[in-house]
């Protein structure tokens, strides 16, 4: 919703409440997430949410194979022991993140135009932060990998080098 009311002007709703109704509202919502992923998890963490966030192209698979009456079928990752970039297996949230980035900046260009802030404008930088986030992890963490992998790419395995042959013992003839 929020690109739509930047791009297109169009407001989903009359905010005609304080501030204060406001956050009560949204507030509510956000609890009931966080009591909700401790009660099954028994344990609260953010990157919970955050995963429930940025998993958007599954849940939209899901929902159009349920629409279409598709099944899909298991694929494997990847083959053990071979990399791939962490960017291969989230194309849409990239590209959901050039979105929100861009939409972000012609909300701010807009704000400072017009002179007051939109709550699209808010909403929009937050989805924004987040999946930037998930976008700057999934880098740092490729970067990582991609070490690790020449790291042991250079050091010889300790199973393909040659065992040491023991010297013979020497003999004394008594």
């Amino acid at each position: 919703m929020p690109p739509l009311e930047i791009y297109l002007d169009l407001s989903p709703m009359d905010l005609t409440i304080t501030p204060l109704t406001w956050l009560l509202y949204y507030a509510g919502f956000y609890v009931m997430q966080v009591v909700l992923a401790f009660y099954t998890l028994g344990s609260f963490r953010w990157e919970v949410l955050l995963l429930a966030s940025v998993s958007f192209p599954i849940y939209v698979r899901a929902l159009l194979n349920v629409v279409l009456r598709r099944e899909q079928a298991w694929h494997v990752t990847g083959r053990k022991g071979a990399y791939r970039s962490p960017f291969a297996f989230m194309q849409p949230q990239v590209l959901f993140f050039q979105f929100l980035l861009v939409t972000t900046l012609v909300a701010v260009w807009k704000s400072v135009e017009s002179g007051h802030v939109t709550l699209a404008l808010a909403w929009n930088a937050t989805n924004t932060l987040i999946l930037g986030g998930f976008v700057v992890t999934a880098w740092r963490e490729g970067r990582r990998a991609r070490a690790e992998l020449r790291a042991a790419s250079r050091t010889p395995d300790a199973a393909a080098a040659p065992a040491a042959v023991p010297a013979p013992a020497a003999t004394v003839d008594a």
